[in-house]
């Protein structure tokens, strides 16, 4: 993977050298070649221990403004973050002199290729088009990068070749205009291999996505997975896009939000789940204009369909009248939904009962209540729907949902549930009492938690002799903590449990928990823990 991320990309000859590298160990799952500015420059020693070579005494200078730090392998995301320019990235790989590390990074295998909030020259956009037209890129990520219409084109014809394996391409917020859908048009039909496809956040308006729906909807596309979020769309452009859905039976996932459909395109839209040639899985049409007064419509058209699999209502202002209505259709015998998202719905603790209708949905798995104000009362109905023998929810999340240690019992209950896997309780003031009772619920025999996020909780050290059950738990594999004050003493008490035969955890996040120094250091010495993955940025 190839990944530039806050540079200004210049071509320039640089007046000094730079003095930064680090050795990081490659995990065993990475084959492909990555580099990354906001990972490390990977390669192998000549010695053949996995290890990326980019020495400190391969420079003598340091380049000003720029800070060195020896970074350990748990810390590999922030490795290269300092570097604003793209040419100290590749000045850093010349210093080394080490030609296999060079011809490693930038080789012929890279199969990734990220650029996140950047600034390209045309001379630039040449020199990367040349990694870009390599036959085993597989995935191709720009992000946040204003794109000239003479760059966009530059770069379609580097990616256009017959041999292409180009799986993934992704343009979000690259200023991409209607004219540039021309260029993309002559692209899609040469990349056989093409299944994932997002333009999200660019004005292509009506004029630009009717032009890419002329490919979309041909027999060689095998598009999955689409993106034309906040693409300033119209009810105007519906019936080719839904004749687009209905051509293409590879499509599973299509994602149209923020734009302005309103009542008659998104009718428009969801009419397409009546008609059997339509395998899509999820439709995306959060902030589309669909409002309080498109609840019985949208129920007819997606939740009763059995072909209706995914449902986001992000943003659409439900309140607890309507959410009463969804839940009475999803008590019907066809519907098969599996995932539900629910975020930002002005929802109360008046809605939990309803909701529990949703949680005994014998298909629904993943429901997603984040950003609504349940408080406590409303955690204490959810868990009679939660605890019930029919339930057989795996992913629950509740982010900012105003609840206090007082629901300590409740969540106690809920995670002895033998279906749950992933539960996030960030950013609620849980506090060390709070999850005090949630860890006691976490050593009953029935838990098979997996996954437990509690980002923001008010936590302090006083909580970590607790969180040590949560540590050894027998299924839990990944554990956030970040932002809560745990200070050195507390992460000191987590790294008992770490050392222990018994823990099971692969993944812990401690992010922004006051460590000092001292505490990052001591964490950043693999032979403490037994984690493949520790956050500490």
């Amino acid at each position: 993977m190839v990944c530039f991320s806050c540079c200004k990309i210049k071509c320039r000859e640089s007046k000094g050298n730079m003095g930064s590298c680090i050795s990081t160990k490659k995990s065993p799952q990475e084959k492909a070649t990555s580099c990354d500015a906001t990972r490390p420059l990977e390669s192998q020693k000549s010695g053949g221990q996995g290890e990326g070579v980019i020495d400190p005494s391969a420079s003598t200078k340091s380049k000003p403004g720029v800070k060195v730090k020896h970074q350990s392998p748990w810390d590999i995301e922030r490795l290269l973050t300092p570097y604003r320019n793209v040419s100290d990235v590749l000045l850093c790989l010349y210093e080394t002199q080490n030609e296999r590390l060079v011809r490693k990074t930038l080789s012929r295998k890279c199969s990734k290729f990220k650029i996140n909030k950047c600034t390209l020259t045309p001379s630039l956009s040449e020199e990367l088009c040349s990694i870009i037209a390599r036959r085993t890129l597989q995935s191709m990520t720009l992000t946040h990068v204003n794109l000239q219409d003479s760059e966009v084109k530059l770069l379609c014809e580097g990616l256009r070749h017959p041999d292409s394996v180009l799986q993934s391409l992704c343009l979000d917020y690259c200023g991409l205009t209607t004219s540039c859908c021309e260029d993309l048009h002559s692209l899609l039909l040469t990349l056989p291999s093409l299944n994932f496809l997002h333009l999200s956040g660019n004005d292509l308006q009506d004029s630009g996505v009717k032009r890419l729906c002329e490919d979309l909807k041909h027999p060689r596309c095998v598009l999955r997975h689409v993106g034309f979020s906040e693409c300033n769309l119209t009810p105007a452009i519906c019936d080719d896009i839904r004749a687009f859905i209905l051509s293409n039976p590879s499509l599973y996932h299509l994602d149209l939000s923020n734009n302005k459909f309103q009542k008659p395109g998104v009718m428009r839209l969801c009419d397409v789940f009546r008609h059997p040639d339509c395998n899509l899985d999820e439709l995306r049409l959060n902030n589309c204009g669909q409002g309080f007064f498109r609840i019985k419509e949208l129920n007819s058209y997606t939740v009763k369909t059995p072909t209706a699999t995914n449902v986001d209502l992000t943003f659409t202002a439900l309140g607890d009248l309507n959410i009463h209505k969804i839940c009475v259709t999803l008590d019907y015998p066809e519907c098969n939904l599996q995932e539900m998202r629910l975020e930002h719905v002005c929802l109360t603790f008046y809605a939990c009962k309803d909701l529990c209708t949703i949680i005994k949905n014998r298909s629904l798995l993943r429901l997603d209540l984040s950003h609504n104000y349940l408080k406590d009362p409303g955690m204490m109905r959810l868990r009679f729907g939660l605890t019930r023998p029919g339930c057989v929810l795996q992913e629950l999340k509740l982010v900012h949902c105003k609840l206090t240690s007082y629901c300590g019992d409740d969540l106690r209950a809920i995670v002895a549930n033998p279906s749950l896997i992933k539960l996030d309780l960030s950013r609620n003031k849980l506090q060390d009492s709070g999850v005090k009772l949630l860890c006691a619920g976490l050593q009953d025999a029935r838990c098979v938690l997996q996954e437990l996020r509690l980002e923001r909780c008010g936590l302090t050290s006083s909580c970590c002799e607790d969180l040590l059950s949560v540590i050894t738990n027998r299924s839990l594999i990944k554990l956030d903590l970040s932002r809560n004050n745990l200070q050195d003493s507390g992460v000191m008490r987590l790294c008992e449990g770490l050392q222990r035969p018994d823990c099971t955890l692969q993944e812990l996040r401690l992010r922004h928990c006051n460590l000092t120094s001292l505490g990052i250091e001591y964490l950043q010495n693999p032979e403490t823990h037994p984690l493949t993955k520790l956050d500490l940025s």
